[in-house]
């Protein structure tokens, strides 16, 4: 399965994108109003040329409550979304 070689990075942003894509948010509102940062610095993760840092990775903990797992495997390394 291709989904087993995305890392947990990939994987997590892939997961914000659609959000903002399910529920019809621009970037600016969503990097703004969710993660609590500046919509550059959210254009710059996207990108790769910004890490998810502590304030993004709590702020997608306490707003999308569903993507802790994510949030976790990204912490931890974990190759998979099961965290094994």
């Amino acid at each position: 399965m291709i989904d087993e070689y995305i890392t947990p990075k990939a994987r997590l942003i892939q997961a914000l994108i659609d959000h903002t894509k399910r529920y019809e948010i621009s970037d600016r509102a969503f990097a703004r109003t969710t993660l609590g940062i500046h919509p550059s610095t959210w254009s710059y993760i996207k990108s790769g040329q910004r890490s998810l840092g502590p304030t993004v990775l709590r702020a997608i903990s306490i707003n999308l409550p569903d993507l802790r797992p994510l949030v976790m495997d990204y912490i931890l390394g974990k190759d998979n979304h099961h965290g094994q």
